[in-house]
């Protein structure tokens, strides 16, 4: 529920910088993953909720209709969502060719047609909110987490957050959640805030523009640094400058969250620390380990 307030109120706009973060839910059937982006969509100024299995990367950016004998160009939920979100309920059923080409506009932000005579180039900020399964619909916990993925390396690079939605294991989740639902049914569930307001909130927070401290931004590198040097297992994510620019929009985010118009340290932190629990969620390592001198004077991890 943070990542998807977070990826709603995206990171500060700044001239040639993306302040889009996209967010990628992971999980079996039945962990809910429908139902957080659905009521992101309720919540959402600006939004459409598409389904991948249905869709086409061509038909999100662009669609040909007939009108009078004559073909038209019309915009795709990417296009006509510019400056919104686009939520993306299996993402993994889209065909690889239609992903790649939603991947360029989603980091370019730009969608362009030229086929058939036809051509089209329009802006589209979109933030895109999608879920997916796993592999063979099942997370292997002996297998890597890039074969457990759906997805080929330059597709999980466009996404700031992946986490992966677990089961409830307990006996006591079990039961709490059979609880809710039922009460769900009868009505009995009390809202804490109605979605009317909660849209409107988040409204107000998108204006807010954070900027970093120079304590914040130093501490930021030195943070991203250690975690370039943590010594991953083959198949893991590859960590790239596209993270570190996606913790940034994070940090912005996060202060927007709680109307700061700084970002200090504590807030790098904080973000760090949730970042970190997100990649832990698929398998990531995340700690860095002790370094410590054997006889020879060797450092060992």
């Amino acid at each position: 529920k943070k990542a998807l307030y977070l990826a709603l109120l995206g990171g500060s706009d700044f001239n040639g910088y993306r302040k889009e973060s996209h967010l990628m839910l992971i999980g079996e059937a039945d962990t809910g993953k429908s139902e957080l982006i659905k009521f992101a969509n309720t919540v959402a100024s600006k939004s459409s909720m598409i389904d991948g299995s249905n869709t086409t990367g061509v038909g999100v950016l662009f669609a040909l209709d007939e009108y009078d004998g004559m073909k038209i160009l019309r915009q795709g939920a990417m296009i006509m969502n510019n400056g919104g979100h686009l939520m993306v309920d299996e993402y993994d059923k889209m065909p690889k060719l239609e992903q790649k080409k939603l991947n360029v506009a989603m980091e370019q932000q730009r969608a362009k047609y030229n086929k058939g005579g036809h051509m089209g180039d329009s802006e589209c900020k979109t933030t895109v909110i999608a879920s997916c399964n796993p592999e063979a619909e099942r997370w292997n916990e002996s297998k890597d987490i890039i074969d457990n993925l759906p997805f080929d390396a330059s597709t999980i690079s466009r996404f700031d957050l992946m986490i992966r939605l677990k089961h409830d294991s307990s006996e006591s989740q079990v039961r709490a959640k059979m609880l809710h639902i039922t009460k769900s049914k009868r009505g009995e569930v009390e809202q804490a805030a109605k979605p009317e307001w909660i849209k409107g909130l988040l409204n107000y927070l998108r204006l807010l523009k954070p900027v970093f401290t120079p304590e914040a931004e130093e501490l930021l590198i030195n943070k991203y640094v250690e975690f370039t040097m943590i010594e991953q297992e083959d198949g893991s994510l590859p960590i790239q400058t596209r993270q570190m620019e996606g913790i940034q929009r994070l940090c912005e985010a996060w202060a927007k969250l709680f109307f700061k118009t700084r970002i200090t340290t504590e807030i790098v932190e904080d973000v760090i620390t949730f970042y970190q629990e997100c990649l832990a969620t698929i398998g990531m390592k995340v700690d860095k380990g002790i370094s410590q001198m054997d006889l020879r004077g060797h450092s060992t991890n």
